[in-house]
């Protein structure tokens, strides 16, 4: 008899009698909110929850929606903020290039469109190697 291996996330969330896990009612286990994240977007996570605690914000998600540019062409912003007044905000979140962010052209023109048709402010961040985070507001 063959033994299959088995996650964490198995062990460690309660199931209902149907076998579905019982936080979100279906076969899966609950999603990290961190599952996905490079670790430049980890750290712009931690810097997010550094800014709930000073309630500068009230909530953040990673990716949460994909945005239609033109056919079969999306933009998935990396952050989506709320601030303490309700106004929502979006971060792409880059590489540093010394004091700059780095970017491929494509992404580029990609993040300017998205930036004239959001409705939202879209801001790219990035970490220099000081540690400190740099921000430009592309709309």
């Amino acid at each position: 008899m063959t033994r299959r291996s088995r996650t964490a996330a198995h062990y460690h969330t309660p199931r209902t009698k149907a076998g579905k896990h019982a936080a979100t009612g279906v076969g899966q286990p609950p999603k990290s909110p961190r599952a996905g994240m490079n670790k430049t977007e980890e750290r712009f996570a931690d810097h997010l929850d550094t800014w709930m605690t000073a309630g500068y914000i009230s909530a953040w998600w990673f990716e949460p929606m994909s945005w239609k540019l033109a056919d079969a062409t999306r933009y998935m912003p990396d952050f989506l903020t709320q601030h303490a007044d309700g106004a929502l905000h979006v971060y792409e979140v880059k590489a540093a290039k010394g004091r700059d962010y780095m970017t491929t052209p494509d992404a580029w023109v990609k993040l300017k469109i998205a930036a004239e048709q959001m409705p939202y402010p879209l801001t790219v961040a990035w970490q220099t190697k000081d540690a400190h985070w740099h921000t430009e507001q592309l709309n």
